[in-house]
């Protein structure tokens, strides 16, 4: 899938010229950090460089592997803190495709299913989202089951998921990770 961030699969693992900042770490740190921490680590520059006015822009020189990891920070942060219902609530719907052409480059296919779906089901219930001004305290929650069931199977899925982002980042470092030593 091509959309405005993700760029064609001929450049996949190549550079751009307008590539963020990476990480900065030793190889011997490298080794040690797994899973969430590595991904941490190397999320953290990421973010540093994309301030909210100009995030679209910013991800767009982002190369496909750090477009993976940092749309799934965000899925994560927002479904582990309010679920799927708070990660389209607050406007993370336009990042779908990004994330799911993600999901498929760490080979991550049933989380990337379970988007899909999710994804699918938003759509069918965004007029129910633009019924309430706010979601605290809006029965939100209540009205969109379906939403709701999705985030258990997001859950099981989580480690599996952040194996994989993990397996990605070991298999191309460089496209993450600038090392001091």
């Amino acid at each position: 899938m091509n959309t405005t961030y993700w760029q064609n699969a001929q450049s996949l693992n190549q550079r751009p010229a307008n590539q963020p900042p990476k990480g900065n770490i030793a190889r011997k740190k490298f080794k040690k950090l797994r899973g969430i921490d590595l991904c941490w680590e190397l999320v953290q520059p990421l973010s540093e460089t994309v301030a909210q006015s100009d995030k679209d822009k910013k991800l767009r020189g982002f190369s496909p592997g750090q477009q993976a990891l940092f749309t799934l920070w965000h899925l994560d942060s927002e479904v582990t803190s309010g679920g799927f219902v708070q990660f389209f609530w607050n406007g993370y719907a336009v990042y779908v495709p990004v994330l799911s052409n993600g999901l498929n480059l760490i080979e991550a296919k049933a989380m990337e299913q379970l988007i899909t779906e999710a994804y699918e089901e938003y759509q069918l219930q965004q007029s129910t989202f633009t019924e309430y001004a706010s979601l605290i305290d809006s029965p939100l929650y209540a009205e969109l089951e379906k939403l709701n069931q999705m985030d258990f199977e997001y859950f099981r899925l989580h480690k599996k998921t952040i194996d994989k982002m993990e397996q990605y980042i070991r298999k191309y470092p460089e496209e993450f990770i600038a090392f001091t030593d």
